[in-house]
């Protein structure tokens, strides 16, 4: 028996669709917010505690400090180093809005640093 072209491509189709559809996978939720580097810090849930509203629009800033104290060692630099006292951190603020149909989170935040005697390296 000898079967047209069309014929065998519709079958080349319907198994591959069957093999496809009875493959076991494995079902993994993929998360909204913090899966990824640009998402990792955005607020999943609208934030509870230490929020600025201004409208439908929850503020929460926040405050991390790195380092505070003296720096032995500026340049790093074998002979002669310089030592300083510095203070480091990232002051930030996460934003939240939920809308009827959105959800919208933000998050900003800068690195900052400061030496009190060596200006040149804040």
């Amino acid at each position: 028996m000898k079967f047209s072209a069309h014929v065998r491509w519709r079958r080349l189709r319907v198994a591959t669709l069957v093999a496809f559809l009875s493959s076991p996978t494995l079902a993994v939720a993929q998360g909204a917010v913090g899966s990824g580097p640009l998402t990792s810090r955005l607020p999943d849930t609208e934030p509870q505690v230490g929020v600025f509203s201004i409208g439908f629009l929850k503020l929460v800033p926040g405050l991390t400090v790195r380092e505070i104290g003296v720096d032995d060692n500026i340049f790093d630099e074998a002979k002669n180093p310089k030592q300083d006292w510095v203070i480091a951190g990232t002051p930030d603020v996460a934003g939240f809005m939920r809308l009827r149909r959105a959800q919208i989170s933000a998050y900003g935040g800068v690195e900052m640093q400061h030496y009190n005697t060596y200006a040149s390296e804040r």
